[in-house]
């Protein structure tokens, strides 16, 4: 019979540090992996006058351009990220990326699950809801 251990979890309380604020959904998702979740939280914490790109991403983590792809691969399969190619006025194209906190499909109700629009079977959790 495994035995539950409990942790402490510490956390700050001083309200001048800086915070990321998103919805669980992407953590309870049992489809996602680790460095997926984890890109997304980087994704989610970067400015939004950020230049969104493998190699932009590359030069502020440890990871290279594949580990990287692979995850906004991932999350892009997930609906997660949405990528689209532009043309740039200088003739060259470029990606866009749109990154979501959850699902496109979830997070705007287009979804035909048949779920409310935000809400998610989450593991033994239950329905996680935002």
């Amino acid at each position: 019979m495994e035995r539950s251990i409990t942790m402490p979890v510490y956390r700050s309380n001083d309200p001048h540090k800086s915070f990321l604020r998103m919805s669980n959904h992407s953590t309870r998702n049992k489809e996602l992996s680790l460095k997926a979740k984890g890109l997304l939280a980087v994704l989610m914490d970067l400015p939004p006058t950020w230049q969104h790109s493998i190699a932009g991403l590359s030069k502020i983590m440890p990871d290279g351009q594949d580990s990287i792809r692979s995850a906004m691969n991932e999350l892009e399969r997930a609906g997660y990220v949405e990528r689209s190619r532009k043309n740039g006025s200088n003739g060259r194209t470029y990606v866009e990326y749109n990154i979501y906190e959850m699902p496109k499909d979830i997070m705007f109700g287009t979804s035909n699950t048949g779920e409310s629009p935000a809400c998610v079977e989450v593991s033994d959790i239950g329905k996680s809801c935002v």
